[in-house]
């Protein structure tokens, strides 16, 4: 699907002077699965519907070694107002939900829907968020 977005398959729809490669890769995973329903996964109460020890065991596997062990080597905040993965799970575990899933536009950040896991499984990684520092 990528050709239809880098201009392999019609050269006036290349938009590869806007994104880097890793970030087809995320647009078309978004494209391809949409926009879902999440009340199967979160609550309006922010209470999410995972399994953190499964969570627990994908954040090991690939998120730590950006955001580390504890969820902290990236503060998305400031110094006065510091902001990491476990704020976010915490405060707005949608917006946590679409990124584990999709990506975060602009970084290297990799979206989990294209390591095959299902949105069970982010909603587990998210669960395990929540259990991660805030501050």
């Amino acid at each position: 699907m990528t050709a239809w977005l880098d201009g392999t398959e019609n050269p006036d729809h290349d938009f590869s002077p806007y994104f880097e490669e890793s970030q087809f890769s995320m647009l078309v995973a978004f494209i391809q699965r949409g926009i879902v329903d999440r009340s199967p996964y979160i609550d309006d109460d922010k209470s999410v519907k995972g399994d953190a020890t499964h969570g627990e065991s994908l954040f090991n596997s690939v998120c730590a070694r950006c955001h580390g062990a504890d969820g902290k080597n990236i503060n998305f905040g400031d110094a006065a107002e510091p902001e990491y993965v476990g704020t976010v799970a915490s405060d707005n575990p949608w917006e946590a939900l679409h990124k584990g899933s999709f990506g975060q536009p602009g970084t290297h950040m990799p979206a989990g829907l294209n390591f095959g896991w299902t949105l069970q499984d982010i909603a587990d990684l998210i669960a395990y968020l929540q259990t991660l520092p805030t501050k």
